[in-house]
């Protein structure tokens, strides 16, 4: 049987590939709106999947902190960003569109945008589905992670309580710019209990006082391992430190070493023309954002843009160096020696302390593991890992 003709052509004449493009960027914000997850019933939520040296964890647990995990981790919102990115970019996406758009019948303009918006929610809801069914396996491991950390804390004497969660929270909801009723809203229309995101915190909190309190007395760092850390500027030899004045030219990518931003940067580097210039030529490049570090040590750039600084005259602009983010372009503004007021050095030493305590505190979690009593067991063929967050 035919398929009627719209009762207003206009409406699907301008659906083409721009218009997802733009959709895409429309759902990608809307992400971070309230998906409204729904709770499983009490009959099944409450069944224990997992007991660690006698504590529960439940099916509602798992959930919960699957959806805690879809919400804040950022690989899996990169994930999700990249699997709707597929599709708005499939071949006949407009096809599909124009068949959804006709099997809904707009009347009018306005019921043919929020068509659009609703068509591309769906796209970006199947993309979340289908990651967030590969949660529960990440989700159960550091319920169980958790479970142990708290009981190490409440052993030592250095669990924080009700009062420290409930603090945490509060400040969590100011830096989102909300109350807190609002900021547990918030939380509850994404399918997570307020007390799921205080128990999470407490684990991670506790387990850091006792990284700090039992883990900082092992802890060793060597005056040759600062010397190292902060190796590379020349100043350093004769007590003193580099101290530059610079600009950098962003170019933000979630690729990896993306050669094509790479090759945009280098030719925003042929038209440099001084640091005066750095703002106006940051506008006139498409994606490119710039920002005025002003003084800064030697000691506290990255390790690959370190030496090229270093290597770069005043007035001048460094090659482009790749980033986590993207790619960076680098002026050097100004540059001078000042007297090493010792602050690069405490701050390398806090740097190598942290991580030893961090590589300390994986090992005291993995023997924990070992100790511990989980039944069923964890073993490298279960759905789960322990000693892993």
């Amino acid at each position: 049987m035919p398929i009627a003709s719209p009762p207003n052509k206009d409406l699907y004449n301008h659906m083409n590939f721009q218009f997802f493009v733009r959709s895409m960027l429309l759902a990608m914000i809307l992400s971070i709106l309230p998906t409204g997850f729904v709770l499983a019933q009490k009959s099944s939520a409450h069944k224990i999947v997992v007991r660690v040296n006698g504590a529960p964890i439940t099916d509602l647990d798992i959930k919960q902190r699957t959806n805690l995990i879809m919400m804040s981790a950022p690989d899996i919102q990169k994930q999700v960003r990249a699997r709707a990115q597929r599709q708005f970019k499939a071949k006949d996406i407009n096809e599909r569109f124009r068949a959804y758009m006709i099997a809904n019948k707009p009347k009018s303009r306005d019921e043919a945008k929020r068509l659009q918006k609703r068509f591309s929610q769906r796209i970006f809801e199947r993309a979340r589905s289908s990651v967030r069914g590969g949660l529960r396996k990440r989700a159960l491991s550091e319920l169980i992670d958790d479970r142990l950390k708290v009981q190490e804390a409440r052993k030592r004497g250095v669990l924080i309580g009700k009062q420290e969660t409930t603090d945490i929270l509060n400040k969590m909801a100011k830096n989102n710019k909300m109350t807190r009723a609002q900021f547990d809203k918030f939380l509850r229309r994404q399918g997570i209990h307020p007390r799921s995101l205080m128990s999470q915190m407490q684990a991670r909190v506790s387990w850091q006082r006792v990284a700090g309190s039992r883990l900082r007395r092992q802890v060793t760092v060597r005056s040759t391992d600062i010397d190292q850390a902060v190796a590379g500027d020349p100043a350093a030899e004769r007590g003193k430190a580099t101290e530059f004045d610079l600009g950098v030219i962003s170019f933000r990518s979630e690729k990896a070493f993306d050669t094509a931003q790479y090759e945009q940067a280098l030719a925003a580097r042929s038209r440099f023309r001084g640091c005066n210039g750095l703002e106006k030529l940051a506008k006139g490049v498409k994606g490119a954002r710039y920002q005025k570090l002003g003084k800064t040590r030697a000691g506290a750039l990255p390790d690959n843009a370190r030496p090229l600084l270093l290597a770069t005259p005043v007035g001048k602009m460094a090659p482009p160096v790749y980033t986590p983010t993207g790619v960076s372009l680098y002026a050097v503004c100004n540059r001078k020696e000042v007297t090493n007021d010792d602050s690069l050095r405490q701050k390398a030493k806090q740097q190598l302390q942290n991580k030893q305590i961090g590589t300390l505190a994986k090992r005291l979690l993995k023997d924990l593991c070992q100790e511990a009593y989980i039944e069923p067991p964890v073993t490298r063929g279960s759905k789960a890992r322990c000693g892993e967050s």
